[in-house]
């Protein structure tokens, strides 16, 4: 028997449209394999700490300039006499020496020269002196001669100042050139000075009382 219009487009709807009673079927999803993976999400309620600033190193402190015109080398200066030793000699001892005797005494062995009397090797040279002897020309002496430096023991007569002083003296030339003094060891000078003077003011105390100048009653 053939089918009626009516019952075939009843038929055809009845088998594609769902039946709403029917348990609904799990959607398959097909994994996507060319999709990044995702990070997860935080699940630590606590925030990240703030990285601490660094802290720069400390820069190094200039060194304090001082004040005034700098000093002059040695090799500027003036010698205290021509070039060869003509100089009045010294004829007392002194106890104590003022920064201009220093810078005489100083002077007078960078830049004095003496010529050469005796064939042979070379004395050895002093600490800071020139590495070979002086042209004459240049300084306005003799050049058919050859020229050495002052020794230590030569100035040490020449001025009469122990050679252990003048010796101190050439070793510090820089600090005596820049006008520092001697730099002292140890503590207690003040106390010692004092003390001195506290002795030496019993001492005379004690004269003037044996003179019955105190005392008196």
């Amino acid at each position: 028997m053939p089918l009626q219009p009516s019952q075939s487009f009843t038929s055809t709807t009845a088998e594609t449209s769902p039946n709403p009673r029917a348990p609904l079927q799990p959607q398959q999803v097909s994994p996507n394999l060319n999709s990044s993976p995702q990070p997860l999400p935080n699940t630590n309620p606590t925030p990240a700490p703030n990285p601490s600033p660094i802290t720069p190193p400390p820069q190094p402190v200039p060194a304090k300039k001082r004040r005034g015109r700098p000093p002059k080398p040695l090799s500027a200066r003036k010698p205290p006499a021509p070039r060869t030793i003509n100089l009045k000699p010294t004829l007392r001892q002194e106890r104590s020496y003022s920064r201009d005797k220093k810078l005489q005494v100083i002077t007078f062995l960078a830049q004095t020269k003496l010529p050469r009397t005796r064939e042979g090797p070379a004395p050895r040279r002093r600490q800071g002196a020139a590495e070979t002897d002086a042209d004459p020309a240049e300084l306005g002496l003799n050049p058919s001669l050859t020229y050495r430096d002052v020794t230590l023991k030569e100035a040490s007569e020449f001025f009469k100042i122990p050679h252990s002083t003048i010796e101190g003296w050439w070793r510090r030339r820089e600090d005596i050139l820049q006008g520092q003094g001697r730099k002292r060891k140890g503590k207690g000078g003040k106390g010692k000075a004092e003390a001195r003077r506290v002795r030496v003011g019993d001492l005379e105390l004690e004269e003037q009382r044996q003179d019955g100048d105190v005392g008196r009653t």
